[in-house]
């Protein structure tokens, strides 16, 4: 059964969405809400140019926007 689940995973994570609720447990640029992929990945940046790697999703989100 457990195999089964395993050889699924890939699969399933294309069908799920990465939901940022409120955005104060999201990283803006390490974590995957984008595409399911990092910011920094996505902006092919090295982490020490980075200058604050500690930002939340949520200090860029306006009017629940």
């Amino acid at each position: 059964m457990w195999s089964s689940i395993l050889k699924c995973k890939e699969l399933i994570g294309q069908g799920l969405v990465w939901s940022v609720g409120h955005g104060n447990d999201n990283s803006f640029w390490y974590d995957n809400w984008i595409e399911n992929r990092c910011l920094r990945d996505l902006l092919n940046l090295d982490g020490d140019v980075i200058s604050n790697p500690a930002t939340e999703v949520c200090e860029f989100i306006q009017n629940k926007q």
